[in-house]
Order: C-alpha cells, then structure tokens, then sequence
C-alpha cells in the first residue's frame, strides 16, 4: 500500500472563505495531493471575532469546483 498525503486546510481566518478553500483544493489536486481536510469549527477556538467557514459549505465548494 502506498503512502499518501493530505493538506489540513484552514477554515478560520483571513483565507477561510468558501471559494477561497476551494481554490486551495483545486491547487492541491493539481500539485498531486491525495486528499484534503478542514477542521470542524463553527466558532474557532471561542474566538467568535475570527471568521470561520462552516466546512460542509466549504467542501461543497471544492466539490462543485473539481465537477466543473
């Protein structure tokens, strides 16, 4: 069995956007990552000052960003 490797992608923050992230998978794809992750957090770490994406509208976004 191979060895693979994923990307553990922010969902909190300055590049936390849906469309943002989406970008970053499509990168990861293209370089040759076998797969990426988003944390789970809907308010990052009791910070609710720092923006946060929930992860299933982002994956959604990288999922409709690979169809296309």
């Amino acid at each position: 069995m191979p060895l693979r490797y994923a990307l553990n992608l922010p969902n909190a923050g300055i590049a936390s956007a849906a469309p943002v992230l989406a970008e970053f998978a499509a990168v990861a794809e293209d370089s040759g990552w076998d797969a990426v992750f988003l944390e789970d957090y809907v308010v990052y770490q009791a910070q609710s000052d720092v923006p946060v994406t929930d992860p299933w509208i982002a994956l959604a976004a990288m999922a409709e960003l690979a169809i296309a």
